[in-house]
């Protein structure tokens, strides 16, 4: 039987909205508190389950939304702030110690239940300074006699000096909008947050090139202009003014003051000063995530890398978010490391475009489908996933960590490491492929460089579980993919690559030339001895045994990079491996290894062959 799709999306809502579809169910009043006192938020939620609960402070203004915890852990490095959940994970409490006028702003719980689906609710915070109190019960001039030894005795305070009564009653702008970009077609948000100004004229105005100009658009709660897209509000403190502006228009670009007026003669005022796009200007802002890394599969205690690439993304937060079956987890916000987890690290590029998320000594606990997220208010939902695997540990020799991808300027240095685990005594080789991972030359066998270039040196480290590449002075030949390979015996390497980007001195990408497949060369052969490349030889093994039975020239071939030649010379047999190189011009010859199963004689030069 064929179903309707609208029959089975409906049923799909319905279950969903039955069994998973959480709720905020209350959040705390707007409160006013006094300058020193402390901020206490609450927010009750229902089915919230696995889902994270995210405390923030938000503006309209997308690029000022502030994350302060995520569940029960403090996001904001400021030891003011702190988060309580309750025994059964539906309440959770926010504090903040020692409020300041910096704190006044709109508060927001919200629940995180997928890309798509976000619940949230609001709450209006002003602090404000009311100066200092007077004490009920001034202290005395004398000391009072009690029967009882005193625990301690009150200094004596002279008449003079009982605390005076300081309060401010000044009318105040504390906070308003800051200045802002929008596009054609934005709904603009004007919010001016006052102090003891709840018996003083206030209005909203759009400032000209001279006073004189300036035209009033709100006094109070009344629009004195006649253009239905502007509505005023007042919150029931008194303390917010707020000004909407619907279906913005590029007219509508220009200064906006918000003015308190005790008297004719003295005001008191703020301004913010807003720009509206064309839609087809706006369109060039959206942010996109433009990249991300591949779905990975890795094996416990190896080290995972992730990166998203992004657009237009700067002034927005970006967010990295573990999911399974059963739980969600925010694991970064920004530059800001949501989780307790010391294997979490994280990185953002120089240019504020890439976020890599590193999990070092990974666990079959870590595999499940992480998503980076662009939280950008106002445009559609922006995010991208990779699904990871993770497999039990491995005992047999593998490559387990390898360099991030790398933009080095011309002239510049790089620098590529490849970590591998139990291969002490297996080949382990660096490769440079084409974009299309089909062509590849070979760079460095075991602890030695194949290629005949002194830009190239290799490090590997006591134990041979590190190889280091380094290519210094960097060209344009030099961008490309770089892998990091064991002896092709062994499985699972082909994912270890990293890129390399060339740019200019203005960090403009280079175009590399045009990949070709090069012609097999005989000449340049690197000398070398079996005992350098015991893998090597044992793969020869085969080709040794019938190497007397065979012609000089004759020719095996290994795969579609390595082919290996047969060399008699008297009594000497030699095995000039031919190795295919990538990028290469007439000067620059393919990679070639001679190798021989003895020393040679003192009158024979193997460089030669």
């Amino acid at each position: 039987m064929i179903f309707p799709i609208s029959l089975i999306l409906s049923v799909l809502c319905v279950s969903w909205g039955q069994k998973l579809q959480p709720e905020i169910v209350k959040i705390s009043e707007d409160q006013v508190n006094n300058l020193g006192e402390t901020i206490a938020l609450k927010c009750v939620t229902k089915d919230a389950g696995d889902f994270p609960v995210v405390w923030k402070k938000i503006s309209k203004n997308p690029t000022d939304a502030v994350f302060i915890s995520s569940g029960g852990s403090l996001i904001l490095p400021d030891s003011r702030f702190s988060i309580e959940v309750s025994n059964d994970q539906t309440t959770y409490r926010l504090k903040i110690k020692d409020g300041s006028e910096s704190d006044s702003g709109t508060y927001q719980c919200g629940i995180v239940a997928s890309a798509l689906n976000t619940f949230s609710k609001n709450v209006e915070v002003v602090v404000r300074d009311f100066g200092a109190k007077i004490p009920s019960d001034p202290a005395p001039n004398v000391a009072q006699i009690s029967d009882d030894p005193p625990l301690s005795i009150a200094p004596i305070v002279r008449p003079d000096t009982v605390f005076e009564q300081v309060i401010d009653l000044n009318p105040k702008i504390i906070q308003i909008t800051e200045d802002g970009v929008y596009a054609e077609g934005d709904i603009i948000y004007f919010q001016c947050y006052t102090q003891n100004a709840k018996d003083f004229p206030i209005s909203w105005k759009k400032l000209g090139a001279i006073a004189e100009d300036a035209l009033t658009i709100a006094t109070g709660v009344d629009v004195v202009v006649p253009d239905d897209r502007f509505a005023v509000r007042i919150n029931a403190n008194k303390t917010l003014y707020e000004m909407r502006l619907v279906d913005a228009r590029k007219s509508d670009s220009g200064t906006y003051q918000c003015e308190i007026a005790p008297t004719s003669t003295r005001t008191f005022s703020k301004n913010v000063n807003i720009d509206v796009e064309a839609e087809s200007i706006a369109e060039d802002r959206k942010p996109e995530i433009t990249k991300i890394s591949p779905n990975q599969e890795i094996f416990e205690e190896e080290t995972l890398n992730i990166q998203c690439k992004t657009k237009n993304a700067k002034h927005y937060p970006v967010m990295w978010m573990r999911t399974t079956s059963n739980t969600s987890t925010v694991l970064t916000v920004d530059d800001i490391i949501a989780t307790h987890d010391y294997r979490i690290s994280y990185f953002i590029s120089k240019k504020g475009t890439t976020y890599t998320l590193r999990i070092a000594e990974t666990s079959i606990e870590d595999a499940g489908t992480y998503h980076c997220w662009v939280l950008a208010p106002g445009f559609d939902v922006i995010s991208k996933s990779v699904n990871v695997r993770i497999y039990p540990k491995l005992t047999t020799p593998h490559i387990y960590d390898i360099s991030l991808d790398q933009e080095v300027k011309l002239g510049g240095n790089v620098e590529l490491f490849c970590s591998v685990k139990n291969a002490e005594n297996i080949a382990v080789y660096w490769k440079r492929l084409d974009y299309n991972e089909k062509e590849k030359s070979v760079i460095s066998f075991g602890s030695k460089v194949i290629v005949p270039d002194p830009r190239i040196s290799l490090y590997v480290n006591h134990d041979h579980s590190l190889y280091k590449l380094r290519i210094s002075n960097a060209t344009t030949s030099d961008a490309g993919i770089y892998q990091c390979q064991i002896d092709p015996s062994t499985y699972l390497t082909t994912r270890f690559i990293v890129e390399v980007i060339v740019t200019d001195a203005q960090g403009r990408r280079i175009s590399n030339r045009t990949a070709t497949t090069a012609k097999d060369k005989d000449t340049s052969c690197i000398p070398a001895y079996a005992s350098e490349f015991p893998s090597i030889w044992r793969q020869l093994t085969p080709l040794i045994e019938e190497a007397p039975k065979l012609s000089s020239g004759y020719t095996f071939r290994v795969d579609d990079q390595l082919s290996v030649q047969i060399i008699k010379d008297g009594g000497e047999i030699y095995y000039k491996l031919l190795l295919k190189s990538l990028f290469h011009t007439d000067q620059e010859p393919s990679s070639c290894l001679l190798l021989t199963s003895d020393p040679p004689s003192k009158d024979k030069d193997l460089s030669k062959r």
